[in-house]
């Protein structure tokens, strides 16, 4: 989307739905997969900062976990899911999680796959 805006003189052009930002962040690229990742609150995924870490990785490990968590449960129960039988089903990628100390690309789409094809399931399907 492009707004236009006519100033005495000049006319300003901004391109809402650009990217201006250099080739190596995080929006213009795709995450390899063992390229460590941030689950924020929201449920949003985001490239791993130490910045935003503040010194203590542990302790943001943990909460990228919770909010891993939290985001899942409302999902499932979003789409009259049972949680607990989801959290089973993804025991093995949560194991490596827990193994590995960080959260990657190759999870994601774990747990992604999972979550389709128990939706899947849900309605009848496969």
């Amino acid at each position: 989307m492009t707004s236009v805006s006519v100033q005495p003189r000049d006319v300003v052009f901004t391109f809402t739905d650009s990217c201006n930002c250099c080739i190596t962040c995080w929006c213009c690229r795709e995450p390899k997969d063992d390229d460590q990742l941030y689950v924020n609150s929201r449920g949003d995924i985001e490239s791993f900062s130490k910045n935003k870490a503040k010194r203590d990785i542990a302790l943001s490990f943990q909460r990228a976990k919770q909010h891993l968590d939290e985001t899942l449960h409302r999902r499932v129960v979003a789409f009259q899911g049972d949680p607990e039988a989801f959290q089973h089903r993804i025991s093995s990628i949560l194991e490596s999680i827990d193994s590995l100390g960080h959260i990657n690309k190759a999870h994601i789409e774990g747990i992604n796959e999972l979550m389709l094809s128990t939706l899947s399931e849900q309605r009848g399907g496969k």
